[in-house]
């Protein structure tokens, strides 16, 4: 009879510690997904994300029809990106709504934001395109403008060591498949009447 009871023991001991480790991994994953930072830019990345960078350059975005990514090009031990993925999702709808106003052919619209941050708090202070590098939509400068606004920074170093720096955008358009010439031009006279400010 004890020996029954003492298996039964060890029974129910092996079945607790496995579900215990269960838990712990568990946890362990939801972690590392909600404080997840940024990802640091890989060889097998995009090509806008693997050409070579701008000095002074820290972070690129990419958005296209049904994605929003952001990498970090580097000095990820001064600063980095605080993660929002409800934010990220958000501006992609923006960006998506926009979409089909410019899909009258395949391009992309690409800018180069300069940001100074305050040094003492570390938010951002000053948002504006580097010379030479505003986005041939003003509209999808604005958009580029207000996604950047949105962003705050960790400090791993908690000292705010950058204070001024780049961000790259590139917004890529498809067009859709079986629009006809005559839509496209249609399209496009729109989307010219749209980039009139008003």
């Amino acid at each position: 009879m004890m020996d029954k009871r003492i298996i039964v023991i060890h029974i129910c001991l092996a079945v607790m510690l496995s579900f215990s480790m269960m838990l712990c991994k568990s946890a362990g994953n939801q972690h590392t997904i909600e404080t997840g930072q940024t990802e640091v830019v890989q060889p097998a990345d995009d090509p806008f994300f693997t050409a070579p960078s701008t000095d002074g350059e820290l972070f690129r975005v990419l958005i296209t029809t049904n994605n929003y990514q952001i990498k970090q090009m580097t000095s990820e031990t001064l600063i980095q990106r605080k993660p929002d993925p409800a934010g990220d999702r958000d501006q992609l709808e923006q960006f998506t709504k926009l979409h089909d106003r410019y899909a009258f052919r395949d391009w992309s619209l690409a800018g180069m934001l300069k940001i100074r941050l305050n040094p003492n708090t570390g938010e951002i202070e000053h948002i504006e395109f580097a010379i030479g590098h505003n986005p041939k939509s003003w509209q999808a400068g604005r958009m580029f403008q207000d996604d950047v606004s949105r962003f705050s920074f960790l400090y791993p170093q908690k000292v705010v060591q950058t204070h001024d720096f780049l961000i790259k955008y590139e917004w890529r358009i498809k067009r859709p498949e079986g629009m006809t010439d005559e839509q496209a031009k249609t399209r496009a006279t729109e989307f010219l009447r749209s980039e009139v400010r008003r």
